[in-house]
């Protein structure tokens, strides 16, 4: 497991998450320790990242060992590092605000970038995406407003079909 744990440390590092990075396994909860700290006593945000990273070094760790991975990621809001203002009132914790101010964003995309050979990666996001992104990373927009660009993943089905679909 310490071989995994210095890959998700390499990943954070690429990421420039803060902090120092030393990323170890803790057996008996399972679970990753960045810097000491248990990754579940994380705000929601950096749990989110971490999480991530996890991800991201597996696929990693399993090509650099010749160990079966299926070769596709699937992240869905990594980079949501606040709390929705409507669930809670509660501000955000130290970790959080000092993950909402680094550059990390950044660093993270340009990282998946560099090992998307490696495999498909899929980013599923609510934050508003580096510049120049589209140079790196086939990027979809789906803006929820049908008179606005894409409205969703699915199309929206226009009156006809929804009226056929509607006698089946």
């Amino acid at each position: 497991m310490h071989d995994f744990a210095q890959t998700v440390s390499r990943v954070l590092t690429a990421w420039k998450f803060p902090g120092d990075r030393h990323v170890s396994f803790d057996e008996g909860a399972y679970d990753l320790r960045i810097d000491s700290k248990k990754r579940k006593d994380n705000g929601k945000g950096v749990r989110a990242v971490t999480h991530s990273a996890f991800k991201v070094a597996l696929l990693i760790y399993c090509r650099e060992h010749n160990l079966p991975h299926l070769g596709l990621l699937v992240l869905d809001t990594p980079l949501l590092t606040y709390r929705d203002p409507l669930r809670t009132n509660s501000p955000l914790s130290d970790d959080e605000e000092a993950l909402k101010k680094s550059s990390l964003k950044d660093y993270f995309f340009e990282h998946l970038s560099s090992v998307s050979k490696l495999g498909q990666i899929i980013v599923v996001e609510n934050v508003d995406l580096p510049t120049g992104i589209d140079k790196w990373a086939n990027v979809e927009t789906f803006t929820g407003d049908p008179a606005n660009g894409r409205f969703g993943l699915f199309p929206r089905p226009d009156v006809r079909t929804q009226l056929a679909s509607d006698k089946l």
